[in-house]
């Protein structure tokens, strides 16, 4: 079975959520042999300048997916992006949707790096926790997850975690294999993992001029990277105990929430 090529729009969207394994996971799909994965995050239904582009040229971006069973794309900003489910609803209310999510103090602090490499961050994790920046915030999946319950019914997503696509990816594959509509696998491949950051910024605050004068420019942003890089430490800061012991009280009520929405389990 193959999909017509006048319409070679996409099946399905990972729409997150960020940090919690959407790369591997695309990888994980773009190994099947009846999924078409687009290689890039499109962030159509997220990013103003993309979407105006309208959805002919969205359309065009999988013009390779003809020949597929399953067409799809991976974009985590759709997760937490207000506009996103509307935007994906009016273009195609039938499309499935995927999420990934992951414990969420851990996504959290992966999060965090992320952002502080990339020059938008310049407070402590401790700092992030206590004045709810977005690295705490898109870990409250209900409220995201709510958004989307809105327009679509559960039944047309699919909800896996990065835990158990780490611990048992076979069957996890499997899972997600047979909502898409393809066929299972005897095997995956086990080198599909994201690499993993081996070195951390020791001052975070080198940001801090950076992003209060909006200093965006070439220059600028090789000079914050430099000065971020000659200060690195291979040994990863782990989250405070006390600081932890807080984050799961705040989190722990939105994680119930989140069950008793889609079933989906994270207890402290």
């Amino acid at each position: 079975m193959t999909k017509i090529e006048m319409d070679t729009r996409p099946d399905f969207l990972v729409v997150g959520s960020t940090k919690a394994g959407t790369t591997t996971l695309q990888r994980y799909l773009g190994m099947h042999p009846e999924i078409y994965m687009h290689p890039r995050d499109l962030h159509f239904f997220s990013v103003d300048n993309r979407y105006r582009r309208g959805s002919d040229w969205y359309r065009a971006q999988f013009s390779e997916g003809a020949a597929y069973t399953a067409v799809g794309e991976k974009s985590p900003t759709y997760s937490w992006d207000e506009r996103a489910p509307d935007r994906i609803y009016d273009y195609d209310r039938d499309v499935k949707l995927v999420w990934i999510l992951r414990e969420p103090i851990a996504r959290a602090h992966s999060h965090y790096w992320q952002m502080v490499w990339s020059g938008g961050e310049y407070m402590s994790f401790e700092q992030c926790f206590y004045h709810k920046r977005h690295c705490i915030q898109r870990s409250v999946y209900a409220d995201q997850v709510e958004r989307y319950l809105a327009l679509w019914p559960a039944e047309q997503m699919y909800f896996l975690t990065f835990e158990n696509m780490i611990s048992d990816p076979l069957a996890t594959m499997n899972g997600l294999f047979d909502f898409l509509g393809v066929p299972s696998r005897d095997a995956l491949r086990d080198e599909v993992h994201a690499r993993k950051a081996t070195e951390y910024p020791r001052y975070p605050w080198i940001n801090y001029p950076f992003v209060v004068t909006g200093s965006h420019g070439r220059v600028a942003q090789a000079i914050r990277s430099r000065a971020l890089r000659l200060t690195t430490t291979r040994k990863k800061t782990k989250v405070d105990p006390g600081l932890r012991a807080e984050m799961e009280a705040f989190f722990a009520p939105h994680n119930q929430r989140l069950n008793e929405l889609v079933g989906v389990t994270y207890r402290y």
